[in-house]
């Protein structure tokens, strides 16, 4: 079920397909998103292809390069998503808006943990500690490909420890694949523009840094909500709020 602080939970849609994705928009995505969802799927690892939940995560990079090829303002994201992408929200947009728009705007700084911080009690403390260890990979990552990969492995566990057929492990999973999927997504995005780095110094930092901000900000659209549209606009709004930043 859905975990909104800002609204009852309810049953969640399904996002295990992607027939909700209107065809003729995924054929209007720029040749630049095009290629980025290709990268990000193709190292893909082996363990993180077997996340029983990776739709959501293949999904969220949908539909963030269906945003991202209209070249507007994020403001008005979730109405682009609806009305250019296709999207789905299973109620009335105005309805939609006014319920997720809060969630995309949530400041992309804090923690994936804080943000889940009203619901500890639904997870056991090894179930919590998945959001906990995303948002050391935020801390403590060298670069992102170092992410990449510790945010593979945790996934991996994931996979193992977790049920996906029950409401916890379906949203961890899923909230990983979200998080692998984006990360990539904005790593090809880096690379594309030239200002990927590794390590170095703080301003070279910054640069790469911020794409596991965005990154962790997609995983707490998904964690918050379960609703892949609602991730893919936190992306695009965290994305332009941190360059508004700089």
């Amino acid at each position: 079920m859905r975990i909104c602080l800002l609204v009852k939970p309810i049953s969640p849609k399904s996002w295990n397909t992607t027939e909700r994705m209107n065809m003729n928009t995924i054929l209007k995505i720029s040749a630049m998103a095009v290629s980025m969802l290709a990268a990000s799927f193709a190292t893909t690892t082996a363990s993180a292809s077997e996340n029983p939940v990776d739709e959501a995560g293949i999904q969220h990079n949908m539909y963030l390069g269906c945003l991202q090829s209209t070249g507007e303002s994020a403001d008005d994201s979730l109405v682009r998503l609806v009305e250019k992408c296709g999207f789905d929200p299973g109620m009335p947009l105005d309805e939609f808006v006014k319920t997720y728009q809060p969630v995309i705007e949530m400041d992309p700084t804090l923690l994936l943990s804080e943000k889940m911080s009203p619901y500890r009690e639904r997870f056991s403390a090894y179930e919590f500690s998945f959001y906990e260890r995303i948002d050391d990979v935020v801390m403590s990552a060298g670069d992102t490909k170092q992410a990449d990969a510790m945010l593979a492995a945790i996934e991996s566990e994931a996979i193992a420890k977790l049920d996906h057929k029950t409401d916890n492990g379906a949203n961890i999973l899923g909230t990983l694949s979200v998080a692998r999927h984006s990360l990539r997504y904005w790593s090809a995005y880096s690379v594309a523009r030239g200002d990927e780095s590794a390590t170095g110094n703080t301003a070279s930092r910054m640069r790469w840094w911020k794409w596991l901000l965005v990154a962790a900000a997609d995983a707490a659209g998904f964690a918050l909500t379960e609703d892949i549209g609602t991730a893919a606009s936190a992306s695009e709004t965290a994305y332009n709020w941190l360059n508004k930043k700089q």
